[in-house]
């Protein structure tokens, strides 16, 4: 047993009291934080690239990333999925954004099924807000590449990781597997013979959020939305999004705050508030991840009681509020900055 004279002792508790009044409502799960402050600027094209270069392309911070994933009373979920994920040797760290403010994390330490050198710490949050995963002070993030993954999604492996390649040749794009559409008609539920039904609605949006660019006839005959003179621009969500680092940074300082406002309102909208902001602010387009035949998708996973968990699984009521997101961005950007087309990759490479 490692034995530590008095003065070392005054000095680890006076350096732990520090490090707690630094980091609010931080608890480490599985061990203390290794700091390493880094800037985080969003707007230094040589940084935010800087893992193409010869000198950084070989460091931890090139090489491995950072899993985000935001959860409130999803505890079996959260543990199954993190165990799954922790399968991948490139992921440094897990940061668990515990967004249920009535209730302390409390999880035996061999929950987690942690590769050496993985670890995992919980960033508890005074107020529920949807806003949260991108609010993290710097020192939990030491890797360029980010990933915030739903914590209702489940990803394969060489997919998570054949996207993390598709990131580093592309950092300062949003690369995403979750993809949806903003129309400038309404969409919803698919039916290609529902839009006279709606057009109460195209007097109060412009553009409206959508599952998909197709609808179906009662038929069953599918038909693309353009047939009616529909517009789509495609936006890829950031559930599933690896993204710089940086861009966490533009997001909780840079963009207007009544849009935190809104998200907070809604309880809803912060991916669409960052792909729109990350539009408007980089220019750069997205790229969408695609799935190659033979693999399987995305999966949703079902909770205890056998129901999808997500907010989105609310379909009606979630399209209705998704539309009023778009409206009230569009109020406080003005203008649709979505690119009419998408980048898209196949994975796994």
């Amino acid at each position: 047993m490692t034995r530590y004279k008095p003065l070392a002792i005054i000095v680890m508790i006076l350096a732990g009291l520090f490090l707690t009044q630094q980091i609010a409502n931080y608890r480490s799960i599985t061990s203390s934080p290794k700091l390493q402050f880094d800037k985080m600027d969003w707007s230094d094209a040589a940084y935010i690239t800087r893992c193409t270069t010869e000198e950084f392309k070989n460091t931890l911070q090139c090489t491995k990333f950072t899993v985000i994933m935001q959860t409130y009373d999803r505890d079996e979920i959260l543990v199954q999925l993190v165990n799954h994920y922790a399968k991948s040797a490139l992921i440094d760290r897990f940061v668990i954004v515990w967004n249920d403010i009535n209730r302390k994390p409390d999880f035996a330490d061999d929950t987690w099924q942690l590769q050496p050198g993985q670890e995992l710490h919980v960033f508890e949050q005074e107020k529920n807000s949807m806003n949260n995963r991108f609010n993290l002070p710097q020192e939990f993030v030491r890797t360029d590449a980010v990933i915030i993954l739903d914590d209702d999604i489940h990803v394969q492996i060489d997919q998570l990781e054949s996207a993390f390649q598709v990131w580093k040749t592309n950092p300062k794009k949003l690369v995403s597997f979750h993809k949806r559409f903003i129309s400038s008609k309404p969409t919803w539920p698919f039916r290609c013979d529902y839009l006279e039904t709606r057009k109460e609605d195209e007097i109060e949006y412009k553009w409206f959020y959508s599952y998909a660019d197709t609808c179906m006839f009662p038929n069953g005959t599918k038909k693309s939305w353009g047939y009616e003179g529909a517009e789509f621009r495609p936006v890829l969500l950031v559930g599933t999004t690896f993204f710089h680092r940086a861009y966490i940074d533009m997001y909780n300082n840079h963009i207007p705050k009544e849009l935190h406002t809104l998200v907070d309102d809604l309880m809803n909208c912060d991916d669409l508030v960052m792909a729109m902001s990350h539009a408007i602010y980089t220019k750069e387009e997205p790229v969408h991840i695609e799935t190659k035949k033979g693999y399987p998708p995305l999966k949703v996973i079902k909770n205890q009681s056998g129901h999808f968990a997500g907010l989105s699984s609310k379909a009606d009521v979630h399209i209705k509020k998704r539309s009023e997101c778009i409206r009230r961005i569009l109020q406080v950007y003005g203008e649709n900055p979505l690119y009419k087309n998408v980048k898209s990759v196949a994975v796994p490479l």
